[in-house]
């Protein structure tokens, strides 16, 4: 939502891009950033929403507001392990996967944990 206005001057709602996410194929953020700005009008090269998208992501990390993101109860990692291996797909650079495993998933083990490769 802040990368498309960052770039378009236009806020966007979490529905319009659910709207996007359920057509199929737009599981990358990047990308769906990219296509929302130009079906509002305004063509923006990839690696510059890749910055803008980083500079916003990255740097919220390390103040992520819970009430904007999908936060499991405590314990469920550990009562899936109990019954089932983990795996992570993700559209994510491996990079990033990273930073939300060290930081949120630390003590356990995925495997195996398949990310996106920088296009």
């Amino acid at each position: 939502m802040q990368t498309v206005l960052h770039f378009t001057g236009q806020q966007i709602t979490r529905d319009l891009i659910q709207e996007y996410k359920n057509q199929g194929g737009w599981n990358n953020d990047w990308a769906l950033s990219q296509k929302i700005a130009a079906d509002l009008g305004v063509n923006v090269e990839y690696g510059d929403v890749v910055s803008a998208f980083n500079e916003r992501f990255l740097g919220k990390m390390a103040m992520a507001d819970p009430a904007r993101a999908l936060v499991p109860q405590p314990g469920l990692l550990s009562r899936l392990l109990t019954r089932h291996e983990l795996a992570i797909f993700t559209g994510r650079l491996r990079y990033e996967a990273d930073i939300s495993l060290n930081r949120f998933a630390s003590d356990f083990r995925f495997d195996p944990i398949i990310c996106s490769m920088m296009w």
